[in-house]
């Protein structure tokens, strides 16, 4: 597992799981963004979200994404 992935009131936080999803995230993102995207405190909307894992899958990173049951 590369990413991991969890909803953080109706956005989601990505963090890395992997030298290789650190490394990702940082070729993607501003040195200014990095401490907050490797502790994981970095929320997207959906629509941010699933570009930001299509372009990781893309890639060959692993994602983990949580099983969302609708209630």
């Amino acid at each position: 597992m590369d990413l991991k992935v969890q909803p953080v009131d109706g956005l989601y936080a990505i963090r890395p799981a992997s030298a290789l999803g650190a490394f990702w995230l940082q070729a993607h993102f501003p040195a200014s963004e990095w401490d907050v995207l490797l502790a994981g405190q970095a929320v997207f909307n959906a629509d941010c979200f699933a570009a930001i894992v299509d372009d990781a899958r893309g890639a060959g990173l692993a994602v983990d994404l949580p099983i969302q049951v609708p209630s």
